[in-house]
């Protein structure tokens, strides 16, 4: 994990991804350009060196994702997944207990620019067949290689059903992508929903 502050966020999410074809993003203006704009207005100048910060480069953002927890809060199971090497190893299948209400938590990292509208994306396959599809919104954040942003998907829930029907194999295809459509990471990770942990 990186050192330095965690900074704690919220995120909201949608069971299904909506079509954003009607949303327009706005021209794209980088860290640097905003803090040039009215750099005659002390107080407006001010404002913006608290809100932006001074890490800004002259390379693109990046976003690297250090961690990924799946928290159970039915009975406090805690499954964690270093994402560090995510390019270079696979990930270690996970054993997850259906039923349980959970939470995901991601830490990540934002480098050299702002990050504007970053979003959690993922779609689940059980034997080859969709059976999710979901997108949470992440938020906008200011770059600081030495600042580690911790942020959690809201509370869901496994499923689960008589004689054990949505127990097995999961597959799940996830990525970080941001208004801009630059797409930061992709992976590929699976579970095993079981009876028990």
């Amino acid at each position: 994990m990186a050192e330095g502050d965690i900074k704690q966020g919220a995120a909201g999410g949608l069971d299904e991804v909506e079509s954003d074809e009607d949303f327009q993003t706005p021209a794209f203006v980088s860290g640097k350009q905003l803090k040039e704009m009215d750099k005659d207005d002390p107080s407006l100048d001010g404002m913006k060196k608290e809100l932006m910060g001074d890490k800004f480069t002259d390379q693109p953002c990046k976003v690297t994702l250090k961690k990924m927890t799946l928290k159970s809060l039915t009975d406090g199971v805690i499954r964690e997944v270093d994402l560090t090497n995510i390019l270079t190893q696979k990930l270690p299948t996970i054993a997850i207990k259906e039923g349980i209400e959970y939470e995901i938590e991601f830490q990540f990292v934002v480098e050299n620019d702002l990050v504007h509208g970053l979003k959690y994306s993922h779609v689940v396959k059980r034997k080859g067949v969709k059976v999710a599809k979901e997108t949470h919104m992440l938020g906008s954040y200011k770059p600081d290689p030495d600042d580690t942003i911790v942020v959690k998907i809201p509370e869901m829930e496994m499923p689960s059903g008589k004689l054990g029907i949505y127990r097995g194999h999961y597959s799940v295809s996830s990525q970080f992508v941001d208004d801009d459509k630059n797409v930061y990471l992709k992976w590929d990770w699976s579970f095993d929903l079981g009876k028990n942990w």
